[in-house]
């Protein structure tokens, strides 16, 4: 389907194609664009897609507020959702119910690309509030600032999130323990499809 085939549905658009103008956003070791958003589903969630440095990953949180999938496109992604710590690989589909603790890192040694939806939509105001925003996708991402993860924790309450570390399972032992890498990588990731 291309953007000339769009067609409204009950006053709002079936099929929303990603605008190659769309702001990036850089997280964590993470860029991100917005596939969907409220705006565009009417509320009812909010599609990201994450393309994920080596070594990049959210830290460990929650959402009270929001039910998440993710899809692996590309990469070697280490999910902890809950007790459970898998390693996902492309065409591996996940869920994580609100309420439960989780984080992911790219273990791979290229990037990794993964579809991360929201459940109902609004979180992307907190993307949008707190990661750096990034208009040109073909350059070299920023540094990031010093205060971001302060300005992740801060901002988090107003999102129903929860920022924390998780401790390793008893019986897996300290090699499934998920770090993050706060630095943007060294060179941009690949973005074009």
């Amino acid at each position: 389907m291309t953007s000339e085939q769009q067609e409204p549905a009950g006053g709002h658009l079936v099929y929303h194609p990603p605008s190659t103008s769309d702001v990036v956003y850089w997280g964590p070791g993470v860029c991100l664009r917005f596939l969907a958003t409220g705006k565009d589903t009417n509320g009812a969630y909010t599609q990201v897609e994450h393309v994920v440095a080596p070594g990049g990953g959210p830290p460990a949180h929650l959402h009270q507020r929001e039910d998440e999938t993710w899809y692996v496109v590309e990469g070697r992604v280490e999910f902890r959702i809950g007790d459970v710590t898998l390693l996902a690989q492309p065409g591996d589909y996940l869920r994580g119910p609100r309420g439960t603790a989780h984080v992911f890192q790219n273990v791979g040694e290229r990037t990794a690309r993964v579809l991360n939806t929201f459940v109902p939509a609004g979180i992307e105001h907190f993307f949008m509030e707190v990661f750096q925003p990034v208009g040109d996708r073909a350059g070299p991402p920023p540094a990031p600032p010093a205060d971001l993860i302060a300005r992740m924790i801060q901002a988090a309450p107003r999102y129903g999130l929860e920022f924390f570390e998780m401790l390793p399972l008893p019986e897996s032992g300290a090699a499934n323990k998920l770090g993050f890498d706060a630095h943007a990588p060294t060179g941009p990731p690949d973005l074009q499809h």
